[in-house]
């Protein structure tokens, strides 16, 4: 398959508008206690937005993504996270670290309906 020079530059001009990002959100060492707490945040913050996501798409009756199953497998890793830190030597360090990868995703083709 042959593409014009044109396109290609398209193709490239495109990428660098949009370009992906890697976020290095935590990066660090900390006392036990402040890790776990941090982590619980994180977890939580997440949870409570998806569950208001979900709540705001009931009120508008609006039908979006089913939040049910993520907040489910917040929970889940949530538990981990404390069973973690119940078992652990609390005068220990932890060392965390968090990357949060971002890439523009390109819109999926509107399907024609038969």
């Amino acid at each position: 398959m042959y593409y014009s020079p044109q396109f290609c530059l398209k193709l490239i001009n495109m990428k660098n508008q949009n370009p992906d990002l890697d976020l290095h959100l935590i990066n660090s060492t900390f006392d036990a206690k402040d890790a776990f707490e941090i982590l619980i945040d994180l977890l939580d913050h997440k949870i409570n937005f998806h569950k208001c996501k979900q709540l705001s798409n009931e009120l508008r009756l609006v039908e979006g993504e089913q939040a049910d199953a993520r907040v489910a497998a917040l929970r889940e890793e949530k538990k981990r996270l404390i069973s973690f830190y119940n078992n652990m030597d609390k005068s220990q360090k932890i060392y965390v670290s968090s990357l949060v990868q971002l890439q523009v995703m390109q819109p999926k083709p509107a399907q024609d309906e038969a």
